[in-house]
């Protein structure tokens, strides 16, 4: 019994042993498999990177889109260059004319017209160059003196700012004066020279050469004054340039001169009334009104030197 026993006991733990020596192995397979596993997940991983395959498969799928996209941008990017030159076109037309800016200047009217009184100034003239510039800035000049007119009524219960605005308008026609004795200067020099004195030629004027202003304030007289003055000594200077006593380089000169004379009559009114300190930038005259009662002067901006005795009093 008990060899057999041992023999059973032997067996038994023959077994153990067996089983011992065959669980390791299970336990490798199982490592094995466990290690494979996550091989295999390795291996699953790059189908999960499916996102970048879906993302190229989205992209292939999104290429018609991109290509429709890409037609697109030619028509977008263009349009801003498009955009551009339709509104170049746009103002181009809206650009005045020559002949449109002559109907919109000629026989101006004030801003008063149909509200209150107004005066019919009508000025007939003959000068060729008078009439060029009366053609493209007739209205202008009106509105530089109805600017004065404005300033005069706001300023009209204020005797020392009234007087120092009535002042300075006569100065500036003092100036306009001034530079035609220079004109008429220069012409009689020429006539003496040549000895033209009793040169007689008929001269035909254009039966439109005339207009009329319709102002609402006094003031606008001065300005007629300075029109007619600037008209007959130019009637007279043309009068030696048709009469071949002066070339074309002499009568350019002249034209020059003259048109300053206009000109800067009705550039000194605007710059002097912008003295650049309203918040809109337009002209108001009540709080140029207000400026000057503050003590602050018109000034004459760009004035010769040899003006300056008749803005000192001098």
């Amino acid at each position: 019994m008990t060899s057999a026993l041992k023999k059973v006991v032997e067996v038994e733990v023959d077994d153990v042993k067996a089983s011992a020596e065959i669980t390791p192995i299970t336990k490798k397979e199982d490592t094995t498999s466990k290690v494979s596993k996550p091989k295999k997940v390795a291996q699953k991983s790059k189908p999960k990177k499916a996102p970048k395959e879906d993302n190229t498969v989205n992209d292939n799928n999104s290429a018609p889109v991109t290509a429709l996209t890409n037609q697109t941008k030619p028509e977008v990017k263009p349009e801003p260059a498009i955009q551009q030159a339709n509104n170049a076109k746009r103002q181009s037309r809206k650009r005045p004319t020559k002949q449109e800016i002559i109907e919109r200047q000629s026989n101006p009217t004030t801003i008063f017209a149909g509200k209150q009184k107004t005066l019919n100034l009508e000025l007939a003239y003959g000068s060729d160059i008078l009439h060029e510039y009366l053609q493209m800035n007739q209205s202008t000049m009106l509105s530089a003196y109805e600017r004065i007119a404005g300033l005069m009524r706001m300023v009209s219960n204020d005797r020392t700012s009234y007087r120092h605005v009535a002042t300075w308008v006569d100065h500036n026609v003092q100036i306009c004066q001034e530079q035609v004795k220079e004109l008429q200067a220069q012409r009689e020099a020429i006539v003496e020279d040549l000895g033209a004195e009793d040169m007689q030629i008929s001269i035909n004027v254009p039966d439109d050469y005339h207009t009329t202003f319709e102002a609402s304030h006094p003031i606008a007289h001065k300005m007629l004054a300075i029109l007619r003055l600037v008209d007959n000594e130019l009637n007279k200077s043309e009068e030696l340039f048709l009469g071949g006593l002066i070339d074309d380089e002499a009568y350019s000169k002249l034209r020059n001169q003259a048109t300053t004379i206009v000109r800067g009559s009705v550039d000194r009114i605007f710059k002097a009334t912008t003295p650049g300190i309203r918040s809109n930038g337009r002209y108001a005259p009540q709080e140029l009104a207000s400026w000057i009662r503050q003590g602050n002067k018109l000034m004459f901006a760009d004035l010769p030197q040899r003006f300056e005795h008749i803005v000192n009093g001098q």
